[in-house]
């Protein structure tokens, strides 16, 4: 009966959140592309229909949070966990960074982001979390899926420090070849990414993502086959390694790149597929076509950024940064 009563009170909460901020929203126009400038994610994400089906979906969401019968109302917790998760990272890795502005979760008239809007999203992770308790397999992978969250959320707190003893080395490799592209208060420079990629060119296995900054900075650009933009970025290949001169340029393709495609066939730069995704999750990279530049000091020092114009605009100052310093 206690357990109940529990339960059912869980599911008001959760429901009521996400049904006042969909409103809230809706109330807002505007609101879900403040959110999005406000946290650094994609633009895209704040404009068009992805805009304006965002408040509808939360309030979808809390309907069935409230109406679902057991045990099929374990679907919505799972992707009310999700969604809190992705808001609690995203907004800590904003309030890290410093920024004082609202991240509008309930539409207009919020006040600054803080740590207690972090601590509000991981509340609703634990509480979707316990709303699966009455499945354990499901409930247990929903905890470790909160667990990594938190622990992508602990690496963007470090600031400068690394984030495993991994990429240890790389950060003795070549700190002072490591570009400044941007304003010290414009840029915080996460960790790179400690994972394993497949290597699709050379000689094909799995290589550690470190092996890609071991001898120095290196442009990684996030493509993918089906891209019509990330084709224009296979035509710019020529100008582009003109530009970087000897810096290392690679491609990376998702999980579900096998072998080299066949449009890059004739290209000459390495190429390596994220094998388990990881790679963009931890960067940050939400997009095709993407760059990030992974320091020789074991910290990101540009990106993600998308787009051609975007991609070659970093690569030049990139390249202008090291001309300087050299």
């Amino acid at each position: 009966m206690i357990f109940d009563t529990v339960t059912l009170a869980v599911r008001l909460i959760l429901a009521g959140v996400f049904i006042v901020s969909g409103v809230g929203k809706l109330r807002a126009p505007g609101s879900v592309a403040d959110a999005v400038k406000a946290l650094s994610l994609p633009s895209a994400l704040g404009r068009g229909v992805v805009a304006q089906a965002f408040p509808w979906c939360e309030i979808a969401l809390g309907a069935a949070l409230l109406l679902t019968p057991r045990p099929w109302v374990i679907v919505p917790a799972a992707a009310a966990l999700l969604l809190s998760l992705a808001f609690a990272v995203v907004v800590a890795r904003a309030v890290r960074s410093g920024s004082e502005a609202s991240c509008h979760c309930f539409g207009a008239g919020e006040s600054a982001m803080s740590w207690w809007t972090v601590g509000r999203n991981a509340a609703l992770v634990l509480a979707a979390a316990a709303l699966m308790l009455e499945h354990p397999p499901v409930a247990v992978t929903a905890l470790v899926l909160a667990a990594l969250g938190f622990c992508l959320a602990a690496s963007e707190f470090s600031g400068k420090k690394s984030s495993s003893s991994s990429s240890g080395e790389a950060v003795m490799a070549a700190p002072a070849s490591t570009p400044e592209i941007y304003e010290e208060d414009e840029y915080v420079r996460r960790p790179n990414p400690a994972v394993v990629l497949n290597r699709l060119t050379g000689e094909p296995g799995i290589v550690p993502s470190v092996d890609l900054y071991l001898r120095g900075p290196s442009i990684v650009l996030y493509v993918s086959d089906s891209c019509g933009s990330c084709r224009g970025v296979l035509a710019m290949e020529p100008e582009l390694r003109r530009i970087a001169g000897d810096m290392r340029i690679v491609y990376l393709f998702g999980p579900q790149t096998e072998s080299v495609p066949e449009a890059w066939a004739h290209s000459e730069l390495e190429m390596f597929s994220d094998k388990e995704g990881l790679f963009t999750f931890i960067s940050g990279i939400q997009g095709t076509p993407a760059l990030v530049l992974l320091g020789a000091d074991g910290l990101m020092a540009a990106g993600p950024e998308y787009g051609e114009d975007a991609i070659m605009e970093t690569v030049k100052e990139i390249a202008a940064v090291l001309a300087e310093a050299d």
